[in-house]
């Protein structure tokens, strides 16, 4: 018994709260019934959001939406919809998942809407969704690879329980999928069987697909009966008081209202009707059709016999295959012998069927062989004579129209021979015009080439033209445009059957090169436009076809077709890009690949120009929606920047930097894949050496770029505005992300802990931004994406400007590299620093340079320089990451810059220094003369380089008699790699100097090893052992111009008339240089004479050249002998300490001399070398360097036989060749290092071995010094001399009895030299000494 339900005391909130899910109740119905409106009417009652996200939240979450209703609201094309589309797939999550289990979370929500295009824009978003969330997915190039891919397994669920479509199917049908390669069979396996024992379905629904209105409708009633019978819309029971009833009871009443169950019933009943009464018409149809046929059979036929009836479809197909030939030949016969109307259109329509019986069933060889004979009875064909044209021929036309038309999805390849009647159906419209009849049937107009008769129409029979005439008249001109603009009704095969066609018709047509025609061009440009709203999966087909035809249109010979195709893809491109492209496609890509591919090919100015101008205005109009279409950009501008023309190379760098400027600092992040290209585009530009200007504002642009990677935004959340997260994920996983950085730093790394909150900022912002979803980048951490694509195509772009380009602009661009490394190295990690070094140290690889390039030795004295400073002071800035990682590395560096002295010539230097030795030995120089000339008046283009190295060594060689030198080449390589050996060990000084402080044991174990190798590498040990027992006597050799057999010095008027012989300016003359030119810093080391000693002509060619290699490889090595040790000097006391203690020991003797007040105690100055730091193992490691190079010297120094040997050989400066500073700085370093050790109480425990060395040390050079027969040699030793002494002088009178003890006799000795005065006052103070600290005098003696 149904009892009133009981009212609770709280009987108004009660209600209040029934109300609304009455109200609620039918804003849903509202939006079951028109989704659009009824969100519209959620948010005017404010019970929802206005922004997309926060509609397609209610979406996910609202259960009683019709999932019918929701896929097509997903799937419409208007703006609202489409937004709310991509924030309903935005919020979903589909990490680590596979892509069917993606798809089947995707189809829960909402049922997959019919219409293909619906279906595309749905699927296209997924594709993109899934691949951002998962971004490492290894076996998909793109999102185009998950679009098709999930086509593919929406088009299996459908077929597999229908068609039963193969495993082996299935397979063949994603073919090539993955970027033009197949995806692994075992993969495409797995979906099948997956989707094979479990079909993907969505949640259980109340609607029927196709069925909306119906639904909506019942949906309408159910409600109805839910409130008649006082419950609520789930079902649930609602009202516990009396007033509940009453209340429901009104709300039926005011629902009844609203709804028309009368319209609903005759609607249905409408339905019903309609369909039985098609059925019946339909069964009465074919039995008509039965009949008439039995009929037509029995009346013609001879033979009695029992007529069947075909019951099913497929009996058409064997009974066709059986007559087609007949009836072919019947159709035939009686088109071409009979003229009358009606048999022509009986024939007409009998092929006609006959094609769509072919179509229907697929049968390809019956269909062409009656499409081609219809193409053939139109007389539009290459051999047949227009002039003939009746009016069954125009029937003709109009039948293979209709065709088209009706039978358009199964022509397949016979497409070709009616789009060929189209071509000429076009041209045969221009008779009127004047056109020539030979111009319609291709080849054969050779043969009618010199035909008087020209066509006119008033000439021909009056039938053929009206017919000709007919051609161009409105139906058939509509029809033809029909055929075009109705492609778009055509299935995915049939369009893409029709596009090859007219692509082929349209090659046919452009190779007359005479009059070549653009109609089927224009039509392919037409149908591209009507075509491009398909779905991507058969856009890609077409474009496929297309985009290759552009391509050889598009260097066409001929400037006119080219610019119309270019213009037309202009024209196409701009509306495709206009629809936008989702993250990691890559169409947009393959859809302007033809204009990257015209501007490589296509070699005429005009083109170029205007295929620049066609995608300067792309990015003028369309940035905003330009995605992966920014790699053939810049490819394109690339291309545009190593031209010649002012004009193209201007507007193409303007483009650039408008892109760089403007929109990289507003869409930077979504622009972020196309980031190398647009370096590697900007690097083009500063390599082109005709643009200097654009060359330093390219360099100007790529240091702006670091910008970008280092400051933008890290997400792409701020460029399209959707809330990325999903309803199964927390919403605090998309805040929190320092600690996540935090935690993911190895812990040994302590140096990054010491770094700003600002900096461990930027480096979250590089790693989101640039670890953001892109295919490309699977195998790469995401971490390392920065790097990956951002730093390190910037940073190697510019050293690519530092290996390519001239002086000026490689000067720039080191600099900038250098500053963007400073700028933004804190953010580098540690084996991105490993990279970047690789990418440093090969400025230095000299070897990338040919032989005889001209700028090699310039390179080396400015690039390599340049680079060498700026990388130590890289190292001293970042010190603490770099020491422990490339220090070695750097080591082995400086130490292969010093070693480029050792080969200074090779290549086509030798060849050519060779060359000439042997013409200035045998009087040729003529010859030679004569090809320089001709040379130089040809302005230099044949070997202009080594041309200029053949006339200045001339110049030498004549001067120095003819004898065998290297001369200028050789001084000038010389003098660059000294400079570079110079630098080498300048650089080692600033390393260890700024960076000392920090250096632990080991790294100074690896700083003195490098000293020593390079030491032992240096040392210029041929010196001692080079010897000239193959110089011949002077007779044998020639001379040239200008020599005197008894003089030294040329003839200055001889030696220039020879020389303006030679086709040498008078400026050139001055380039030679007298012994007075040359550097006061070479003094004293070994130099080149102005004499030459004769060398026998058999052997000149094989012991000339690598003598003097020899000679200044050892030269350089003497200069990096001088320079290590001064470093070592630097390094252990700070550069200049050690010349002011010897200025200070000079003037504490002239002060003695003139008896003025001097203290003799040391001067007291602050500690600023590395020796508080240096051990002494690694201080008497490097005395041990020291004192091998100078005994090295002494003994060269000593050997005066060989000295003069090599004086003789070519080898002279002021005195004979000496090492006088080799010999006396590492002696004088020796001691200062040995002295402060031995005063140092720190090292109180080596102290016994220290004294014991420096006796010996002090004792050796003592005795050298007595053995000194030159007064110059004695008074090199002065100041060594002043050293040792007042070093000794102010020791403690225990110390200064042991060194006095073993050396007494020697001082003894020194004292009958003619000694300076200042010495002799220091020796005197010396002696006084003795007394007191021997106790053989008081010490009032001493002064």
């Amino acid at each position: 018994m149904h009892t009133r339900p009981y009212l609770h005391a709280n009987w108004p909130s009660n209600l209040h709260g029934f109300n609304l899910r009455v109200d609620r109740s039918k804003e849903i119905y509202s939006f079951n019934r028109k989704p659009k409106k009824g969100i519209q009417f959620l948010q005017e009652q404010h019970l929802l959001g206005v922004s997309s996200a926060e509609v397609a939240e209610w979406l996910h979450v609202d259960e009683r939406l019709d999932k019918t209703a929701l896929g097509d609201l997903l799937g419409e094309s208007d703006d609202m919809s489409k937004e709310i589309m991509y924030a309903y797939i935005d919020q979903m999550d589909f990490r680590n998942r596979d892509i069917v289990s993606a798809l089947r979370n995707f189809l829960e929500g909402f049922r997959l809407p019919g219409e293909a295009q619906k279906i595309d824009r749905l699927m296209e978003k997924f594709a993109s969704r899934y691949c951002e969330c998962n971004p490492n997915n290894g076996l998909f190039a793109s999102a185009d690879t998950a679009y098709v891919l999930a086509y593919s397994v929406i088009m299996l669920t459908t077929d597999l329980f229908k068609s039963k479509m193969t495993k082996e199917q299935y397979i063949r049908l994603n073919r090539g999928i993955s970027d033009s390669k197949d995806l692994p069979e075992e993969y495409l396996s797995n979906i099948y069987d997956e989707i094979a024992g479990h079909e993907i379905k969505m949640k259980g629904t109340v609607n029927k697909p196709g069925k909306q209105g119906n639904v909506a409708e019942l949906t309408q009633l159910l409600l109805l009966i839910s409130l008649m019978d006082g419950r609520s819309w789930s079902g649930r029971q609602e009202c516990d008081q009396q007033s509940s009833l009453s209340r429901g009871r009104r709300i039926t009443r005011n629902v009844w209202d609203s709804l028309s169950l009368s319209r609903i019933f005759s609607r249905c009943a409408s339905v019903i009707s309609s369909e039985k009464r098609r059925r019946f018409l339909w069964n009465m149809e074919m039995e008509v059709i039965s009949t008439a046929a039995k009929n037509l059979m029995e009346s013609v036929s001879h033979v009695q016999a029992p007529f069947t009836s075909a019951k099913h479809l497929e009996h058409v197909r064997p009974m066709f295959k059986m007559a087609w030939t007949p009836f072919l030949a019947a159709f035939s016969v009686g088109l071409q012998d009979c003229d009358d109307p009606e048999i022509a259109s009986l024939c007409l329509d009998g092929i006609r069927c006959a094609i769509r019986i072919a179509c229907i069933f697929h049968m390809t060889l019956e269909r062409d062989a009656y499409v081609q004979a219809l193409a053939r009875f139109t007389l539009l064909t290459a051999n047949s004579p227009i002039t003939e044209m009746k009016a069954k021929n125009i029937d003709t036309i109009k039948t293979l129209i209709t065709v088209a038309h009706t039978d358009g999805n199964y022509l397949g390849s016979s497409w070709l021979d009616i789009v060929k009647c189209i071509s000429q159906l076009e041209l045969a419209q221009l008779i009127g015009t004047g056109v020539r009849p030979q111009f319609i049937s291709g080849p054969r107009s050779h043969h009618h080439e010199h035909d008087p008769l020209k066509l006119n129409l008033s000439l021909l029979d009056p039938s053929v033209k009206e017919s000709i005439g007919e051609t161009s008249s409105q139906s058939v001109v509509v029809a033809v445009d029909r055929i075009f603009t109705g492609s778009t009704r055509l299935d995915g095969d049939a369009i893409v059957d029709f596009v090859k066609a007219l692509c082929q018709v349209s090659l046919d047509e452009l190779a007359y090169a005479s009059h070549p025609r653009m109609f089927s061009l224009q039509k392919i440009v037409e149908i591209s436009y009507y075509n491009m709203g398909r779905i991507r999966l058969q856009w890609s087909r077409i474009w496929q076809v297309l985009g290759e035809h552009f391509n050889k249109v598009g260097c066409n010979p001929s400037e006119d077709i080219a610019f119309f195709a270019v213009d037309s893809l202009r024209q196409l491109s701009m509306k495709f890009i206009e629809k936008g492209e989702f993250a990691n496609f890559r169409f947009q890509k393959d859809f302007l690949r033809p204009f990257e591919h015209i501007m490589k090919k296509n070699r005429s100015s005009t083109i170029r120009d205007m295929v620049v101008r066609c995608v300067a205005q792309m990015v003028n109009s369309q940035a905003h929606n330009i995605r992966s279409g920014w790699k053939n950009i810049f490819s394109v501008f690339h291309l545009a920047a190593s031209d010649q023309e002012e004009a193209i190379v201007e507007l193409a760098f303007q483009t650039t930097g408008k892109i760089i400027n403007d929109l990289y600092d507003k869409h930077f992040p979504i622009m972020i894949d196309s980031f190398q290209d647009s370096v590697k585009c900007l690097s083009e530009f500063a390599c082109n050496a005709s643009f200097p200007d654009t060359s330093m504002e390219a360099i100007r642009l790529i240091r702006t770029c670091a910008k970008f990677v280092d400051e933008k935004p890290t997400s792409k959340e701020h460029e399209v505005g959707h809330v990325k997260r999903s309803r199964n994920v927390p919403r605090h996983r998309f805040t929190i992300v320092g600690h996540c950085y935090r935690t993911s730093v190895p812990p040994a790394l302590s140096v990054w802990y010491t770094y700003s909150f600002i900096r461990v900022s930027r480096v979250v912002k590089q790693e989101k931004l640039f670890g953001e979803h892109n295919m490309e980048d699977m195998n790469v951490p995401e971490e390392d994406r920065v790097w990956v694509r951002g730093w390190f195509p910037l940073l190697f772009e510019l050293s690519c400007i530092v290996s390519r380009c001239k002086l000026d602009v490689r000067t720039r661009a080191l600099t900038v590299l250098f500053e963007i490394i400073k700028t933004y190295g804190d953010t580098f990690k540690q084996h991105w620093w490993k990279d970047l070094f690789q990418i440093l140290f090969r400025i230095f690889d000299n070897m990338k340079l040919p032989e005889h390039h001209t700028e090699k030795a310039e390179w080396m004295t400015t690039t390599c320089n340049h680079a060498l400073y700026a990388i130590v002071d890289v190292f001293t800035q970042y010190f603490d990451i770099l020491g422990p990682l490339l220090l070695e590395d750097l080591y082995i560096q400086l130490h292969w810059c010093v070693q480029q002295g050792e080969s200074v010539h090779s290549g086509v230097c030798d060849k050519v220094r060779m060359y000439i030795q042997v013409c200035v030995t045998r009087c040729v120089c003529d010859k030679v003369g004569l090809y320089i000339q001709v040379c130089v008046r040809q302005g230099g283009t044949v070997h202009s380089g080594v041309c200029n190295k053949v006339r200045l060594y001339i110049q030498v060689c004549v001067r120095q008699g003819g004898t065998v030198h290297s001369g200028v080449c050789a001084t000038r390589m010389l003098a660059d790699n000294e400079q570079l050996a110079r630098s080498g060990t300048n650089c080692l000084e600033n390393l260890v100097n700024s960076n000392g402080l920090k250096f632990r044991e080991t790294t100074w174990d690896k700083t003195c090893q490098c000293m020593l190798d390079i030491f032992n590498s240096t040392i210029p040990t041929a010196l001692l052992s080079w010897r000239s027992e193959d110089l011949v006597p002077q007779k044998h050799v020639a001379r040239a111009p200008g020599y005197r057999s008894n003089s030294p010095r040329f003839e200055p008027r001889r030696f220039q008339s020879f020389c303006q012989s030679l086709g040498l300016e008078r400026g050139e003359l001055s380039l030679m240089r007298t012994e007075e030119n040359v550097e006061p810093s070479r003094q004293g080391i070994l130099k080149y004479s102005n004499n030459s000693q004769s060398v026998a002509m058999d052997d000149i060619k094989t012991k000339v050249g690598s003598e003097h290699k020899l000679f200044a490889g050892l030269l350089i090595k003497c200069v990096v002998q001088l320079e290590l040790i001064q470093t070592i000097d630097n390094i252990v006391f700070f550069p200049a300490t050690s010349r002011k203690e010897d200025q200070e020991n000079l003037a504490l003797a002239q002060a003695d001399l003139l008896h003025t007040e001097a203290g003799l105690s040391e001067q007291q100055r602050e500690e600023q070398g590395m020796y508080r730091n240096l051990s002494s193992k690694h201080l008497l490691l490097l005395t041990d360097c020291l004192l091998q190079s100078h005994r090295f010297a002494k003994a060269f120094n000593s050997n005066h036989e060989q000295r003069n040997l090599l004086w003789k050989a070519g080898f002279k400066g002021s005195v004979k060749p000496n090492l006088l500073k080799q010999e006396t700085q590492s002696l004088a370093c020796v001691l200062r290092i040995l002295f402060k050790m031995c005063s140092d109480e720190a090292r109180r425990d080596a102290w016994p071995l220290i004294q014991q060395r420096l006796i010996f040390v002090c004792r050796e050079a003592l005795e050298y010094f007595l053995c000194l027969q030159s007064e110059a040699h004695r008074d090199a030793w002065t100041c060594l001399l002043l050293l040792m002494l007042t070093r000794i002088f102010k020791m403690s009178d225990e110390r200064f009895a042991a060194h006095t003890s073993s050396y007494y006799p020697l001082l003894c000795e020194i004292m009958c030299f003619d000694l300076k005065a200042e010495l002799r006052s220091v020796m005197r103070r010396f002696f006084l000494r003795i007394g007191p600290v021997f106790n053989i005098s008081r010490s009032g003696g001493v002064p």
